[in-house]
C-alpha cells in the first residue's frame, strides 16, 4: 500500500519564505498526515525530533500537496506543487515518449493521476523520471515565471 503523506507550509518565525498573494510569508514546510477541522483549519501532523511524539502544525490550506510516492535523483520526495528540472524525461520507447531538455515542470494532479506540466508540455509522471526538485510553485522565482 502506498504511503499517504502530505506537505504544507506552517507560518512561523522560521527561515523558509514563500510568496502568497504577492506577499512573502515566513515559516517552514512540514510533512505528515493531514487533519482538517469543520471550520477549515488545516493541520499537518508529524513526528518531529522526539520519537513517538506527534506534533500538529497549522498550515496554509492552499500550500497542501500530497506526495506522489516518488523521489527525485537526490532522494528527495516529490509532492504536488514541486517544480522539477529534468534533462530527459523517461526512456525512449519508440513512441515519442521522451524529450531532450533541459526543462522545468510543475507537479500536478490532473485527470486521476500525477503529471508534469509547463506552458508547452504535459506528461504523466512516471517512476523512471530523471529529475531534481528545484523548488515549489510558492517560491518567489516561480511567481515571476507566471
Amino acid at each position: 500500500m502506498r504511503e499517504l503523506l502530505f506537505r504544507g507550509f506552517h507560518p512561523c518565525d522560521c527561515p523558509d519564505t514563500i510568496v502568497m498573494d504577492g506577499e512573502k510569508v515566513k515559516g517552514k514546510w512540514v510533512e505528515g498526515s493531514l487533519l482538517t477541522y469543520k471550520d477549515g483549519t488545516t493541520f499537518v501532523c508529524c513526528e518531529d525530533y522526539i520519537p513517538d511524539v506527534l506534533n500538529k502544525y497549522e498550515v496554509l490550506l492552499s500550500t497542501v500537496g500530497q506526495s506522489t510516492g516518488l523521489t527525485d535523483r537526490t532522494g528527495k520526495r516529490i509532492f504536488e506543487g514541486d517544480i522539477l528540472k529534468t534533462n530527459k524525461y523517461g526512456k525512449d520507447d519508440g513512441k515519442g515518449h521522451n524529450f531532450a531538455g533541459p526543462d522545468a515542470f510543475c507537479v500536478a494532479f490532473e485527470d486521476g493521476g500525477y503529471c508534469l506540466r509547463n506552458e508547452w508540455r504535459r506528461f504523466n509522471l512516471r517512476p523512471d523520471i530523471d529529475a531534481e526538485v528545484i523548488g515549489t510553485i510558492f517560491d518567489e522565482e516561480a511567481q515571476h515565471d507566471n
